[in-house]
């Protein structure tokens, strides 16, 4: 039985070393509070990155290096038959970086690379609800979409990469989160 233990332990050992060299779970990064509203024929989404920030980006931003997150958006139509039911997508990227000079955080959004907003913001609690908390946000317009069928909102956020096999830069993103199924309603049609 002692022999069974000591080849468990050494299994897991071996788990865990593999996963630190070629690179394991996402950790523990989620978007929550994911909600979905149509507002004058306008899409417009609320939700929040938690977990996402650490001591090594506020050291990268502190120290006059960009560092941020990328949100992706798709707009889907349910089916179990089509490989691809994306109907529209879009991105956020939002960068930080911090001026030593001023003693300012200036923080870039650029929604579908276009840069949409920058702000100047003076301390971290400011920086951190700017770069994961998002309100009433349009992630793309809806004036393309031609659907009468329910569809829904799928959201992920690109935290940044890691080495695979301590060579091969891969991108770390956390679980896709998906709104409730809703309809467009047509121009012209009370919401």
């Amino acid at each position: 039985m002692l022999q069974s233990i000591t080849m468990s332990l050494g299994g897991t050992l071996i788990l865990a070393g593999l996963f630190s060299i070629f690179g394991g779970p996402s950790g523990k990064a989620q978007l929550t509070d994911l909600a979905v509203s149509l507002d004058e024929g306008r899409l417009e989404v609320s939700f929040r990155l938690r977990d996402a920030i650490d001591e090594e980006l506020i050291e990268r931003i502190e120290a006059g290096l960009p560092g941020g997150f990328r949100y992706q958006f798709k707009l889907v139509r349910p089916s179990k038959r089509w490989f691809d039911n994306t109907l529209i997508s879009g991105d956020l990227e939002v960068v930080a970086r911090y001026d030593a000079v001023t003693r300012e955080y200036q923080v870039n959004y650029k929604q579908n690379g276009k840069l949409t907003v920058s702000r100047m913001l003076k301390d971290r609690s400011e920086l951190e609800g700017a770069l994961t908390h998002f309100e009433r946000l349009v992630p793309f317009p809806l004036d393309q979409v031609v659907t009468r069928k329910p569809i829904h909102l799928r959201v992920r956020a690109e935290l940044g990469t890691r080495n695979l096999l301590l060579l091969i830069p891969t991108t770390v993103h956390t679980d896709w989160i998906e709104s409730p199924r809703f309809e467009i309603p047509e121009p012209g049609e009370t919401e």
